[in-house]
C-alpha cells in the first residue's frame, strides 16, 4: 500500500508490471489500457504494449496476444473472462498458462496475480490446471540458467500453487534429487519454507498425506524426505537467519510424518 503509486495492487496487473518488467524502462500501459475498441476478432493493442510483447519473446501470434490481454486487463477478474473467451482449441490454454508463469518468473520483484489468475482459471477448467502442470515442468528444466531472483519468483509461484490446492506438492517430481545442483537447492527451498512455515499443522497433512497414498510417487516420496533432511536440517547454518529454525525443524518432521502415513497405516 505505500508503493500503490507506483506498485499499484496485485490485482490490477497492468499498473504493476508496466514497470517492473525485466528490460522494461518506462511504464507500457497506456491511461485506458492498451486495447482499443474493436470486434472480438479485431482487437488492436498499443504499440508500447505489443513491443513490450516481443521484449518479452512472445514469439507466437498467440502468446502475444495473450499477454496483451492480461497486461490491458482490468483486473483479475476481467483478465479470466477474456482469457475463456479464447477457448482451448489448438492447446490455447498451453499457451496462456506459459504467458502467465513466464510473466511471474521475468518480473523484478514477485507479482501475485499471475498465480491467482493462474488458480482462478484452473478451478474453472482442468485443462488449464493440466497445462500449468505442464508449464511449471519445463520451467523446472530451466532452472540452471534462471537468475536468483528469476528462481525466487518459480519458486514463490509453485508454492503458490500447492498452498491453494491447485497443483499437488509432487509437481517438483521433476527436479532430479540425486543430481542436485545450486539453483534447484535455492528453488526447492523457497517452496518448502513457502509451504511449511505459512501453512496451518492441518493444510500441511493435506498436501503431504495425499502424495503419501500414490504408489508411483515412492521415488519422489523418498528423494524429498533426503532434501528435507540433508539441505534443510543439516544445513542450518547456510539458511537465512531471520528463519524461525525451531519452527523449520518441526515443520520439517512434521511433512516426513505425513509423507510416510499411508505407508504406516498397511
Amino acid at each position: 500500500l505505500e508503493n500503490a503509486d507506483t506498485l499499484g495492487g496485485w490485482w490490477i496487473v497492468g499498473s504493476y508490471y508496466a514497470g517492473n518488467l525485466v528490460g522494461s524502462a518506462e511504464g507500457s500501459r497506456e491511461p485506458g489500457g492498451g486495447r482499443e475498441p474493436g470486434g472480438d476478432n479485431k482487437e488492436e493493442f498499443s504499440a508500447k504494449l505489443l513491443e513490450l510483447a516481443r521484449k518479452m519473446r512472445m514469439n507466437t501470434d498467440s502468446r502475444r496476444k495473450i499477454f496483451c490481454i492480461i497486461m490491458s486487463a482490468e483486473d483479475y477478474l476481467d483478465a479470466t473472462e477474456k482469457l475463456l473467451k479464447l477457448g482451448t482449441k489448438n492447446q490455447t490454454e498451453r499457451d496462456v498458462m506459459f504467458v502467465l508463469l513466464d510473466s511471474s518468473v521475468q518480473e523484478k520483484t514477485y507479482n501475485p496475480f499471475y498465480a491467482h489468475l493462474a488458480v482462478k482459471l484452473s478451478g474453472i477448467e482442468r485443462k488449464y490446471r493440466l497445462a500449468n502442470q505442464f508449464c511449471i515442468w519445463d520451467k523446472i528444466k530451466l532452472t540452471a540458467d534462471m537468475k536468483d531472483s528469476q528462481l525466487e519468483n518459480l519458486g514463490k509461484y509453485i508454492s503458490h500453487m500447492v498452498r491453494e490446492k491447485s497443483q499437488s506438492i509432487a509437481v517438483l517430481r521433476t527436479v532430479h534429487f540425486a543430481e542436485m545442483n545450486k539453483p534447484n537447492v535455492k528453488l526447492l527451498r523457497q517452496v518448502i519454507f513457502d509451504v511449511l512455515l505459512n501453512e496451518k499443522e492441518d493444510d500441511i497433512r493435506l498436501i503431504f498425506e495425499v502424495v503419501s497414498k500414490n504408489p508411483k510417487l515412492n521415488m519422489f516420496r523418498e528423494g524429498f524426505k533426503l532434501f528435507l533432511r540433508h539441505f534443510i536440517l543439516k544445513k542450518k547454518k547456510h539458511l537465512d537467519k531471520s528463519l524461525d529454525f525451531n519452527k523449520v525443524e518441526e515443520r520439517v518432521k512434521l511433512a516426513e510424518f505425513y509423507l510416510t502415513t499411508a505407508s504406516l497405516k498397511l
